[in-house]
């Protein structure tokens, strides 16, 4: 077999014994499947024995080194620990916990012992009472498991049945043997064993040793109505992440609390004790026979007509389906066990795959399959199920389906005007964007009507604003300005990294007037410009210690909204070094709250901290006091116990921290709430791990949703945002400030962790610059330095790139920042999850694509993103060391698309011999001509890099020979960092270096400068005007034209 024939999967018929023998070893990513029993199912000679080991032998084989299986088994002992042993004794790795699937409809199989005995001693079972059930309360409890009603009339009558004889009359209330209501299927997990010595190592080899736990973690809503998301328990957990084939309400959780059928496993319990648990119903009767129509109607089992349920629990009632699997497995448990241990791409083996629906779940979720099948009927319902499983399926509104939450889980969007669509999803996906989250769409989409439908495949037709229908061009083309006339409002806080109004203050006026401040941000420390304009700005969050500087110009806040958090302790200047004395505070704190309203004003009594001098009675008496005096002028108080975690060690000791185990919390927690409740005060607590809301105290919400509505009078839409620590209730916010330029000197501070340097700060800062910090200035001026002419962001679709370029950027970064080796740097892996990603259109500049390039193996890719990227009506630079048959190919496919694309090829030199020992695997220099001279033949804006400079002792060669087919720009700068960026492992390699060394030294590029300053075609590369500012030649700035009509 072929593995790389298969495109999207393969089913095979026949035994898998064989079958699996013509599969090479070391193919298959991931295997999940669901084998038989061994409990003779309904009488089934294919379910009396569990697979033998020269089965799990092949399976292992065929298993890349590391990768996991999933097995399906009956919790029946006898079975389960068969299955365990057959799989160990084939050399599977078990040192793993299995999985539990959970289900509310099996039925007990025991039979009562009395009436058993009855029966043995020829004695007649009294009937003692006759039952009716109600058919619709009957119907329900069975189709939430996919078992139809099997009753025609509006009830059910019933006998209840007890013993007669004395022996029977006994042992009443017993069974025979234990066979309780089987609830629950276990769901082994094993893995091939490594081919490496540590996990690391196999992950490095072959991303294999991995499961995606972060893919599997559990969405739910909390109490504020915010995305959570939890991680996930070996007792499988929600029904609803996967599921695609919903065909009403009842599979929903809500609707199985609703009707009372949750109380089976205590979920409220379970939530509360262990870890939360997915809830998987069986597979309902309309999943299971989805894509079947065309098979006949059939019946699993030949059931004798009118035997009951009742008395013969373990048969099939002689109900007419389609699907006549016995036990087919919801689409929704494979797919989840799919995404746990694959990924996009991956190929998955089910070598017992009945009906499909392991395959189903891998072509749905974007995984190749073999499925292998040995009865023909479930070959062919697997066969028709795959082959009609892209039908377009119609879901709920969302008006009516108030579990919907985010357009990751809406695939496709229609926009009517009427009843026509205007704009396809995939068209102008910046406009749905705008659609579900624009605080102002009632007004912006007056006459709109935004109508969700599921579908299992995104239609492959692409809309363009261009193909629209005449007579909507215009309402599609308004509806877009308006949407991208107004920035989205944000909530800024100021700051929970530093003291803006205490340190910062004419800083931070200073900017509110320009409008505008320039921050480091948090996460990767780029620089970004944030708008503080009123419009731009819903609300303030400040958090300070002292906020007495700000106090008297307040007023230049009149057309903000905003609220303070203050943090008010009674530590001493032992712990708070230079702070002002705490009386003071209490009058500014005063105000404060006189000046603004009690409600804007929140007392934060953090962090709580133990030590020789600072215990429990230190807290409950200085607290009451505090409170005393500032419970007239708040609402609130948060108060948080210290995370020594994050705290220096050295720190640590020189206070004498100590720790604070959960008696003493709740000890000083309980005190608290006490003393406050006397006085009226509200207490939360921020990010802890403790539940205290059975003493009252409740999560607080630092950056609050539900405060800042009532603030700003407009209702918040949170959107899909997920805070950094689980614990914590905040809405998304954006931060201004920056670490260490606090000055308070509080010894505990987890934002300033270098004291002198935050003096440091400080004293350099200018309240007249942009940003806070002398170093975000620096970082400024360097970014100037490197001169911003490509774009904001670059897009890939691929990891590595078959040029194989000796000097590749991409892979030094990988290398350098991300822990790679060269060794692993893949040819050319595609990222099906970017290239099946719908874009909208966005504010930055966008490059495509940037760190690989456009080859024949990655062209088809590359041409629909692209397409997507400008049909979202960006403006695209693409980049290529480019190839004339693809290029002439991409100019045809793209042609409508012209005057939004700029090529910019990379063309470095013009002997072969020098391009093709860098660049081994690009095409030549006349190749790249050719693609440069039909680009601009066919109309589109060209560009030339050329950056690295391979050959710099013929750069004006090389200029002269492009110059009247670039009808942009020309770019021209060094190879930057090649010792670094090129792998020299041979003296020729050193050589090759020494050349291009010597070639672009400061005082040759200003030859190349001099040459061709005055040329307007002629742009220079970031760190050549760097090396030249060392021999004292200032490059003056350059205007990148493409660049500007971007950024408009």
């Amino acid at each position: 077999m072929n593995i790389k024939e298969i495109k999207k999967g393969k089913l095979i018929k026949g035994d898998c014994l064989n079958k699996l023998k013509k599969i090479p070893s070391n193919c298959i990513d991931l295997m999940i499947t669901d084998p038989p029993y061994g409990l003779s199912y309904y009488g089934l000679d294919w379910d009396k024995k569990v697979p033998n080991p020269e089965v799990w032998k092949e399976c292992l084989r065929v298993l890349k080194p590391g990768g996991f299986a999933f097995v399906m088994s009956s919790a029946r002992q006898d079975v389960l620990s068969r299955m365990i042993l057959n799989l160990g004794d084939a050399g599977f790795n078990m040192k793993f916990t299995s999985l539990y699937w959970t289900f509310t409809t099996g039925f007990p199989h025991a039979n009562k012992i009395g009436t058993a005995i009855d029966k043995k001693l020829g004695v007649k079972s009294k009937i003692v009472e006759t039952r009716t059930q109600e058919r619709v309360k009957f119907k329900l409890a069975r189709d939430l498991g996919g078992k139809e009603n099997f009753c025609d009339g509006s009830r059910i009558e019933y006998n209840i049945i007890e013993p007669s004889s004395q022996l029977g009359k006994e042992l009443k209330g017993g069974y025979s043997g234990f066979q309780p209501r089987p609830a629950v299927e276990a769901i082994l997990v094993a893995m091939k064993p490594l081919g490496k010595k540590s996990y690391v190592d196999q992950a490095i080899s072959n991303s294999k040793g991995v499961t995606f736990l972060d893919d599997c973690k559990i969405p739910y809503f909390d109490k504020k109505n915010q995305l959570q998301k939890r991680f996930m328990s070996n007792l499988i957990v929600t029904d609803n992440a996967l599921d695609r084939f919903e065909s009403g309400p009842c599979n929903e959780i809500k609707y199985l609390d609703k009707e009372g059928n949750s109380y089976r496993f205590s979920l409220d319990t379970w939530a509360k004790y262990t870890l939360p648990h997915l809830f998987v119903a069986k597979p309902s009767r309309y999943e299971k026979d989805f894509g079947l129509e065309s098979l006949p109607a059939g019946n699993i089992v030949n059931r004798k007509l009118g035997q009951k349920s009742f008395n013969v629990p373990m048969k099939s009632r002689p109900s007419d389906r389609k699907n006549v699997h016995p036990s087919v497995k919801p689409l929704k448990l494979m797919a989840y066990l799919t995404v746990l241990g694959s990924r996009q791409g991956d190929l998955v083996l089910d070598p017992f795959c009945g009906s499909g629906t392991t395959c189903v779940a891998s072509m749905l979720l974007g995984r190749k399959f073999i499925g292998i099948e040995k009865d023909p009927n479930f070959h062919q319902i697997a066969k028709e199920r795959l082959t009609n499983i892209n039908r377009e399926l119609k879901g709920e509104d969302l008006s009516e389906n108030p579990g919907i939450r985010t357009l990751s889980e809406i695939e496709s969007i229609d926009l009517r005007w009427g009843s026509d669509t205007v704009i396809d999803m995939q068209a102008i996906p910046s406009v749905i964007d705008h659609a579900l989250e624009n605080s102002e769409k009632t007004s912006l989409y007056k006459g709109f009507e935004i109508i969700p439908t599921y579908r299992v495949k995104i239609s492959d037709c692409e809309k363009d604003l261009d193909e629209t229908p005449s007579q909507y061009q215009k309402i599609a083309s308004d509806m877009k300005k308006r949407l991208g006339a107004k920035r989205k409002a944000k909530i800024i806080s100021a700051s929970y990294r530093t003291d803006i109004p205490a340190f910062y203050s004419d800083w931070f006026f200073n900017r509110v007037k320009e409008g505008f401040a320039l921050v480091k941000t948090e996460l990767d420390s780029k620089i970004q410009k944030v708008y503080l304009t009123p419009d731009d700005v819903r609300c303030f969050v400040f958090w300070t210690k002292n906020p007495g500087p700000m106090l008297d110009r307040l007023h230049e806040l009149d057309q903000y909204k905003y609220y303070f958090h203050f943090t008010l302790t009674p530590y001493g200047r032992d712990i708070e070094k230079n702070l002002p004395l705490k009386e003071e505070l209490i009058e500014t704190f005063i105000r404060l709250s006189e000046r603004i309203g009690k409600e804007k004003v929140i007392w934060r009594y953090d962090p709580i901290i133990l030590t020789d001098d600072i215990d429990i009675e230190y807290h409950k008496q200085h607290f009451e006091t505090l409170v005393k005096k500032l419970h007239k002028h708040t609402e609130k108080c948060i108060i948080s116990f210290v995370n020594e975690r994050q705290m220096k060690e050295t720190t640590r000791i020189s206070m004498g921290l100590k720790p604070i185990d959960d008696d003493t919390k709740w000890e000083l927690a309980s005190w608290i709430q006490y003393i406050a409740e006397q006085y009226g005060l509200k207490i939360e607590t921020c990010a802890q791990k403790i539940d205290f809301s059975e003493i009252g105290i409740t999560p607080a919400r630092c950056v609050d949703g539900g405060l800042i509505s009532k603030i700003t009078g407009e209702t918040l839409e949170l959107g899909n945002y997920t805070p950094p620590r689980k614990e914590c209730g905040c809405v998304k916010s954006f931060d201004i400030g920056t670490n260490d330029t606090c000055t308070h000197g509080c010894r505990f501070c987890y934002a300033t962790k270098n004291e002198v340097q935050a003096q440091l700060n400080y004293h350099q800062h200018d309240s007249d610059s942009p940003a806070m910090t002398r170093k975000v200035e620096a970082k400024i001026e360097k970014e100037k330095d490197n001169v911003q002419d490509w774009a904001d962001k670059g897009i890939n679709i691929s990891k590595g790139c078959s040029n194989n370029c000796l000097y590749c950027y991409a892979r030094e970064i990988s290398v350098r920042r991300h822990g790679n080796v060269y060794e692993n740097w893949p040819n050319e892996q595609l990222n099906e999850k970017m290239i099946k990603k719908g874009w909208r259109m966005g504010s930055k500049r966008l490059m495509f694509p940037s760190t690989h390039d456009i080859t024949p193996g990655t062209y088809d890719a590359c041409e629909s993103t692209l397409k997507k990227l400008l049909a979202a009506g960006n403006l695209m630079l693409v980049v290529s060391k480019p190839r004339p048959d693809l290029i002439e190919k991409l100019c045809d496919s793209l042609a409508q698309y012209k005057n939004r694309i700029m090529f910019r090829f990379t063309i470095s030199a013009r002997n072969n011999d020098i391009l093709s020992f860098w660049e081994p695997n690009a095409p030549s220099y006349e190749d790249r001509v050719d693609a440069l001279i039909i680009a601009c033949a066919k109309g589109f804006k060209t560009s030339v890099s050329i950056e690295p400079m391979l050959d710099p002792g013929d750069i004006k060669g090389l200029v002269e020979d492009l110059r009247d087919f670039t009808s942009d720009s020309m770019w021209i700068g060094p190879v930057k960092m090649i010792r670094k960026r090129t792998r020299i492992d041979s003296d020729e390699i050193e050589q090759e270096i020494q050349k291009i060394e010597a070639g672009q030294t400061p005082e040759k590029l200003l030859e190349v400068y001099n040459l061709y300053k005055a040329d307007p075609l002629i742009k220079w590369k970031g760190h050549l005007r760097k090396l030249l500012r060392k021999i004292g030649v200032e490059v003056p700035e350059q205007k990148d034209d493409w660049r500007d009509q971007i950024k408009k």
